[in-house]
């Protein structure tokens, strides 16, 4: 995920967002790999 997403450096004020910045890169990593899977997973047509 750090990798793919540009590291953990934040440049934010506070541990509440910097918790907050983390937790939506989270979910948005798992989106796309929950896609990424959802489609190796469907039939071809």
């Amino acid at each position: 995920m750090t990798n793919e997403q540009g590291g953990l450096n934040f440049r934010v004020i506070g541990l509440a967002r910097n918790n907050v910045k983390i937790g939506m890169m989270n979910i948005a990593y798992n989106m796309g790999r929950f896609m990424s899977l959802h489609k190796m997973s469907l039939p071809a047509v």
